[in-house]
């Protein structure tokens, strides 16, 4: 992969020698021949007039290919591309991830020469505007991508406590990316860990089936996971089957986070009683999808509508898909074949029939069960 003008051919360890013996910063591009910003960045940003004085007077530059150089892409501990690392006197002190253009780069790169690190500017701009959940959750992210583990541990717990109370849009968010971002920062500092399982047992899982909330219970089971603690939340369902069974979908909207368990360690037929009314839930869905192919969206999301619409698409097919197995798993074929016609009804096609037969052969069925009406 030819490299742009702007970047040393030394071998990492020489230039950071380099950099230090002169009192420069070292940049280092983490790059891949794969990763299309990182292909951009190099048409663009690294080959910027401005970048590249600046870089000329201020730096020692070089770009590192994570696949040809794996030794050195593990010393500088690189989860995703581009990353743009900064070191000082040999000892890194920042580092920024995703595609930046030449105005942002050399904001950050500015900022360092006055001692600011990207955490520092985002947190500046978070506390000009306390109430935007988008700006803490940001700063959060950077604060968990620039390896400041201990501050980006105390954010992403005032995150979970608060942001749906400041910002409640924030819910499928705070349901999946942040507890991906969790589930990082925990492999890499321990503290976190131990931080987030106080959180986790604060909520009190052994009554959970009776006397928490479902709002409750849903953030204990999905913490519990993050935590790689399946299960715990097997055992917990084990102990509270009848309870969680006999409560009615409107009292426990916790199905998808339960079956999600269940079904993922093969106890397929154990989530078939989760699903109390599974025609009603796949035409709210369907309703939902209609609103998104034809409802108004703001101007910023119009260009993903057809994203938007192929992902809420695919989560109808799956939500039915795991029904019919389970149902087929408890002996409920009667059932199975209801979801499988509806679902074929509302979205016809190749792909819903591979979604059915997928989660039938994980449960250990043929789709001719449902096809059939055997």
């Amino acid at each position: 992969m030819s490299r742009p003008p702007v970047f040393s051919q030394t071998p990492f360890a020489g230039a950071l020698a380099s950099s230090r013996d002169s009192g420069r910063l070292l940049v280092v591009d983490a790059t891949a021949s794969w990763c299309q910003p990182c292909q951009v960045m190099d048409r663009t940003t690294w080959v910027d007039p401005t970048v590249v004085a600046w870089l000329g007077e201020h730096a020692v530059s070089l770009q590192v290919d994570v696949d040809q150089e794996k030794e050195t892409a593990a010393f500088l501990r690189v989860k995703a591309m581009p990353s743009v690392i900064a070191f000082r006197a040999g000892i890194e002190v920042d580092r920024v991830v995703g595609m930046r253009g030449p105005a942002d780069l050399l904001l950050w790169l500015e900022g360092l020469l006055r001692g600011e690190t990207s955490a520092d500017q985002v947190r500046r701009a978070a506390a000009a505007t306390p109430d935007d959940m988008q700006a803490r959750y940001g700063l959060a992210r950077t604060l968990l991508t620039s390896r400041r583990f201990e501050e980006a541990t105390e954010e992403y717990v005032w995150l979970w406590h608060h942001i749906l109370e400041k910002d409640p849009a924030f819910v499928g968010v705070r349901g999946s990316y942040m507890l991906a971002d969790i589930r990082t920062l925990i492999a890499e500092h321990a503290p976190a860990r131990v931080r987030f399982t106080e959180v986790r047992d604060a909520i009190g899982p052994d009554g959970a089936a009776m006397t928490v909330t479902p709002d409750e219970v849903r953030d204990w089971i999905q913490l519990t996971r993050t935590l790689g603690q399946d299960d715990v939340v097997l055992r917990w369902f084990a102990k509270h089957r009848e309870a969680l069974v006999a409560r009615s979908e409107k009292e426990w909207a916790l199905a998808g986070e339960l079956v999600s368990v269940l079904t993922e360690h093969g106890q397929w037929a154990d989530a078939a009683p989760l699903f109390r009314d599974p025609i009603e839930s796949l035409r709210r869905r369907q309703r939902a999808l209609d609103a998104t192919r034809v409802g108004a969206l703001p101007a910023s999301m119009e260009s993903h509508r057809a994203m938007m619409i192929a992902a809420e698409e695919q989560l109808l097919r799956d939500a039915a898909a795991v029904t019919v197995a389970s149902f087929l798993a408890a002996g409920r074929s009667a059932d199975a074949s209801e979801v499988a016609d509806e679902v074929r009804r509302l979205l016809p096609g190749e792909q819903t029939e591979q979604a059915l037969a997928d989660r039938a052969s994980a449960a250990g069925f043929s789709l001719a069960r449902v096809t059939d009406r055997s």
